[in-house]
């Protein structure tokens, strides 16, 4: 049997790689929390809100439901009024997820609770002169970094009540600090949107996202998960739950199976199995240079297989195989820059687990750590992203990227010769799934395989780099003739 068991996560932002399996997890009371998924209800149904100045809905940063579209001119923002929501004499903790538009120059309301400007009775979370603002009524603070328009951000602000201290967090990280007394006030509407006192209300221009309210002073881990993990799926119960903050569901394709994991269970994947979505959630991963992190655990089982751990497209025209493992085992991390940039890691021991945590940064580039242990890096590299939201595929690589492998060498054949031999691997384990998978084709396109085999077997005893341009030629041109004769037997 030749099978992979997967236990999986992946962070935006912060380019970290943390053993889940290690961690404790204490799950905290939600008292209130607003998805904006086309209204402005609370999911847990005590703080429903009403929106004012009828503001409209635009797409979540998540890729699926809405967020809320506010614009300042028109004094759009929420109202909770049906319930008050207690912040006084207690920590606290407010998140969402904020887009800036317009001129961010003058003051955004993000959420407040002000009957009156006195001393400890106006509670008052905003940006500021493009940073991000908290205050409890006279004791202020603010962030040092300064906010960018028509860009998603997390934005925090905690109240401990423990140590007199409030502090903001912009995507994970503690941006300011400062000492306050607690909040006292025990009958204010509570502002979405907006801070509103007796004299004026000031509202958000740009969109507002998964608004949460908790009753603890959360701690800088907490924090980051909010911020930074993007999904996370333990696989428990046979589920493919995000058990991460944002409720990215998995959805399964194939024989899907799950067992006995790592830490409870484990999702098994045999071919033809693989876990994707019917939208493109991960928009981070179609922005240039932007920095992620993925972690996963992995055993393969039986013997080896050419496979692919986590696969990554648009749909069409534009994909890469972050982690795959050879035929042999090898562990192989993947990036594009205009051209493949890979870096090796090791062969994955069979029916063993071995944590595998794959970031990038700008800075770094590519760091592939092996159980927490830094194995290999690229170097400083640009990420070339694809400019729109991605698909992400868990296990395998989805029909259609056979259906890009045989374009690509009918229409780039240059691609297979001018990137690092690695790519070649790629593309010699796309026709192994493809001969394999299906019978028939596989005795029609022996030849072509026998070609391209040929090919790497001289390529790999070459000592110079790259090999005699005649000889590329050469096999360029024969295994063009060969898919040429065969191309009409595949999808394409």
């Amino acid at each position: 049997m030749n099978k992979i068991l997967l236990h999986f996560d992946i962070r935006c932002e912060k380019s970290y790689v943390k053993n889940r399996a290690a961690r404790a997890t204490t799950v905290t009371l939600v008292i209130a929390f607003w998805p904006f998924d086309n209204n402005t209800l609370d999911l847990y149904g005590a703080y429903d809100g009403t929106l004012i100045g009828n503001g409209s809905y635009t797409t979540s940063f998540l890729g699926y439901g809405a967020a809320l579209n506010l614009v300042q001119s028109s004094s759009q923002f929420v109202s909770i009024a049906s319930s008050q929501l207690l912040l006084n004499s207690r920590s606290f903790t407010i998140e969402a997820w904020i887009y800036l538009r317009g001129s961010a120059v003058t003051d955004y309301g993000i959420f407040g609770q002000c009957p009156s400007t006195s001393a400890n009775l106006c509670f008052d979370f905003m940006t500021r002169s493009n940073r991000l603002y908290c205050a409890i009524y006279n004791n202020s603070v603010q962030g040092g970094s300064t906010l960018t328009l028509n860009t998603w951000y997390h934005v925090a602000c905690v109240y401990d009540a423990s140590t007199q201290t409030q502090s903001v967090w912009l995507n994970g990280v503690v941006d300011g600090s400062s000492s306050a007394s607690a909040y006292q006030d025990t009958s204010g509407t509570t502002t979405i949107g907006a801070i509103y006192n007796s004299s004026s209300t000031v509202c958000l221009n740009g969109y507002i996202d998964q608004v949460r309210y908790e009753t603890i002073a959360k701690t800088a881990s907490e924090i980051l998960d909010d911020a930074t993990l993007y999904v996370y799926y333990s696989f428990d119960s046979s589920s493919l739950i995000d058990n991460g903050p944002n409720g990215i569901n998995g959805t399964s394709f194939g024989n899907l199976m799950f067992t006995a994991g790592r830490v409870n269970e484990a999702a098994q994947f045999s071919a033809g199995a693989y876990i994707s979505y019917t939208y493109t959630p991960f928009y981070f991963l179609g922005i240039r240079n932007h920095p992620f992190s993925i972690s996963l655990w992995a055993k393969p089982m039986g013997s080896y297989r050419a496979s692919t751990l986590v696969f990554v497209d648009k749909g069409a025209s534009w994909c890469m195989h972050f982690l795959v493992m050879t035929s042999t085992g090898l562990l192989s991390a993947n990036l594009w820059n205009g051209g493949n940039v890979g870096v090796n890691g090791p062969i994955l021991p069979l029916n063993s687990w071995t944590h595998i945590g794959y970031t990038y940064s700008t800075t770094n580039g590519i760091q592939l750590y092996i159980n927490s242990t830094l194995y290999a890096t690229s170097g400083s590299i640009t990420f070339s992203a694809s400019g729109v939201p991605m698909y992400m595929v868990l296990g395998d690589e989805r029909d259609h990227v056979k259906d890009i492998y045989l374009r690509e060498t009918d229409e780039g054949k240059q691609k297979i010769y001018n990137k690092p031999i690695s790519i070649a691997e790629n593309l010699l384990q796309n026709i192994n799934t493809l001969v394999d998978v299906e019978t028939k084709r596989k005795k029609l396109f022996n030849d072509c395989y026998d070609i391209l085999s040929s090919f790497l077997n001289f390529y790999y005893l070459q000592t110079i780099d790259p090999p005699d341009k005649k000889f590329l030629l050469d096999y360029t041109k024969e295994f063009d003739n060969c898919i040429s004769r065969n191309i009409s037997l595949c999808r394409y």
